[in-house]
C-alpha cells in the first residue's frame, strides 16, 4: 500500500508511470459523481408550448403571450392560444390600475394585431375591449378568428378562463386588407411646439390610479402644439425585448401617456376602449415618434415611427372611458407553488398552572442539566 500511494502521488506531481507494470492486473473503473453534480426533476411553468403543443397535433407561434395555434378543420376558424402569468412575463406586474394587475389594452391589441398578419390581414378594423382582463392568478386565453365574410372581413374575439373554468369574453372586433395611407411627422423635433415637463408625469398618472412600474416607463420627451402632442418614446429594458411581439404592448402604451397625462378627469383612470383602423407597418420597434391629435370628443389619432421617420403603426381612433371598480372580476391570488407558507393569528392563553422558578437553581454543568431535567415540575 505504501508503494502504490507513492507511486500515485509520483503521478500527480507529473511523474510518467507504467501503471500495468504497477499493477498488473488492474482494470479502469467509472469514477463516481461529485456531490454537487446533480440533476433537477422539477417541472417549470412555461409560456410556450414546444415540443408537446406539436405532439398534442398544435402549431406552435413565436409570439411571447401565445403558446399554440390550431384551425379548426369543419370551419376553418383560427384558434390561438396562451397562457398569462406574472411569473412567466412578469412585466405585466408594472401595469396596475387601482393596485390590480391589468393586462394592458395594447398587449390586446398586440394580440389582434399579430392574429391578423398570421391570417393574411393587414389591419384591426375594430376591436372593442368589454371587459379589463385582471391577471389575479395563472390565466389561459384564447383568441379565435372566425372565416372571413362577403367583404373581406373576419371576427375575432379573446377570451379568459378563470380558476373555475368558466370563459369571459374581453374583446370582440374585426379585421381588414385594406392598406391604410400614412404621411410623414415633417420636422423633428416638431415646429412651434413647446416642451412638456416631464419630471412628475407617472406620479401624476399614479394619483389617477394608473401606476406604471419601470418596465412601462418608456415616455422620455413630450412636445404640444395646439391639441396635437409629439413624444419619444423608449422601450424599457425591464420590458424584455420586442422580439415576436407585433408591436411590444409596453412601448405602445407609453406612447398613449402624453393623452392620459391630458385626460379631462383627472379622477378616475381611464383605459381603452374602442379601436379603429389599428394598421402595423413594421415590426421589431424599440424606438417610437408620435403624433397624438385628439378631436373634440377626446378620440385619439396616433401616428408612430421610428427614428427615421418609417412609419411603425397608425390607429385612426381609440377612444377611452372611466373604469369603475366593479369592473374589475378578481378571484384567487396568482401562485404557481404546490406549497405556500402562510401567517396565521395566535392569542396567546395565560398558563391556568404557574411554574415556581424560585425553587430552582441554574444548572452549570451537563451533568446538573442531565440531572435536573428529572426534577423540574409545575405545581
Amino acid at each position: 500500500v505504501t508503494v502504490l500511494t507513492a507511486a500515485g502521488h509520483a503521478h500527480t506531481s507529473g511523474v510518467e508511470l507504467d501503471w500495468s507494470a504497477v499493477v498488473p492486473r488492474g482494470r479502469r473503473v467509472e469514477l463516481p459523481t461529485y456531490a454537487f453534480q446533480r440533476e433537477r426533476f422539477w417541472l417549470y411553468d412555461a409560456a410556450g408550448g414546444g415540443a408537446e403543443v406539436e405532439g398534442a397535433g398544435l402549431g406552435t407561434t413565436d409570439h411571447p403571450l401565445l403558446g399554440a395555434v390550431t384551425t379548426v378543420a369543419d370551419t376553418g376558424e383560427l384558434v390561438l392560444s396562451g397562457r398569462l402569468s406574472t411569473s412567466t412575463h412578469p412585466w405585466l406586474t408594472d401595469h396596475t390600475v387601482n393596485d390590480t394587475v391589468i393586462v394592458p389594452g395594447t398587449a390586446l391589441i398586440d394580440l389582434a394585431l399579430y392574429a391578423a398578419e398570421h391570417t393574411d390581414h393587414t389591419t384591426v378594423d375594430e376591436l372593442v375591449i368589454h371587459t379589463p382582463l385582471a391577471l389575479t392568478h395563472p390565466t389561459p386565453i384564447q383568441i379565435t378568428v372566425g372565416t372571413e365574410n362577403d367583404t373581406g372581413h373576419r371576427p375575432i374575439s379573446l377570451h379568459s378562463r378563470d380558476t373555475t373554468g368558466t370563459w369571459t369574453r374581453h374583446t370582440t372586433g374585426t379585421l381588414k386588407r385594406e392598406t391604410q395611407p400614412t404621411t410623414d411627422l415633417g420636422t423633428w423635433p416638431p415646429t412651434d411646439a413647446h416642451q412638456i415637463d416631464l419630471t412628475n408625469a407617472y406620479q401624476q398618472l399614479a394619483d389617477t390610479g394608473l401606476h406604471y412600474g419601470p418596465a412601462f416607463q418608456g415616455l422620455h420627451t413630450l412636445y404640444q402644439r395646439d391639441n396635437t402632442l409629439f413624444a419619444e418614446i423608449e422601450l424599457p429594458t425591464a420590458a424584455g425585448t420586442a422580439t415576436g411581439h407585433a408591436l411590444h404592448p409596453a412601448l405602445l402604451d407609453a406612447a398613449l401617456h402624453p393623452a392620459a397625462l391630458n385626460t379631462p378627469d383627472p379622477s378616475t383612470p381611464h383605459l381603452p376602449f374602442s379601436w379603429t383602423g389599428v394598421t402595423l407597418h413594421a415590426t421589431g420597434a424599440t424606438h417610437l415618434r408620435v403624433r397624438l391629435d385628439t378631436d373634440d370628443t377626446g378620440a385619439i389619432r396616433l401616428l408612430a415611427t421610428d427614428s427615421t421617420g418609417q412609419a411603425v403603426i397608425t390607429i385612426d381612433s381609440l377612444t377611452t372611458r372611466p373604469l369603475h371598480p366593479d369592473q374589475l372580476h378578481t378571484t384567487q391570488p396568482e401562485t404557481d407553488h404546490l406549497y405556500t407558507l402562510d401567517w396565521s393569528p395566535h392569542t396567546p392563553t395565560t398558563p391556568t398552572t404557574p411554574v415556581d422558578f424560585e425553587r430552582y437553581t441554574v444548572p452549570t454543568t451537563g451533568d446538573d442539566i442531565l440531572a435536573d431535567t428529572h426534577h423540574i415540575t409545575a405545581e
